[in-house]
C-alpha cells in the first residue's frame, strides 16, 4: 500500500511539474505575442502619422494650385 501511494505522489508530482512548465511557456509565449501586438500597434500608427502629414501636405500643396489658378483667370 505504501509503495502504491509512493507511486501516487511520484506520477502526480511529475504531471504537476510538467504542467508547471507548460504554464512557464505559455506566459512567454503570451509575453511574446503582447510585445509584437505592441509593436504591430505602434508601427501602425507610424504609419497613420505619416499618411496624414502626407495628405495635410497634399491638401496645402492643391490649395495654392487652385490659388495660383484663381489667381491666373482673374
Amino acid at each position: 500500500m505504501a509503495e502504491d501511494i509512493r507511486e501516487l505522489r511520484l506520477s502526480v508530482a511529475g504531471r504537476l511539474e510538467k504542467l508547471e512548465n507548460q504554464v512557464a511557456d505559455l506566459c512567454e509565449r503570451l509575453a511574446r505575442l503582447e510585445a509584437g501586438r505592441d509593436a504591430d500597434r505602434a508601427q501602425m500608427q507610424a504609419d497613420l502619422t505619416r499618411f496624414k502629414a502626407e495628405v495635410e501636405r497634399a491638401e496645402i500643396h492643391l490649395t495654392k494650385l487652385l490659388s495660383k489658378r484663381g489667381q491666373a483667370k482673374e
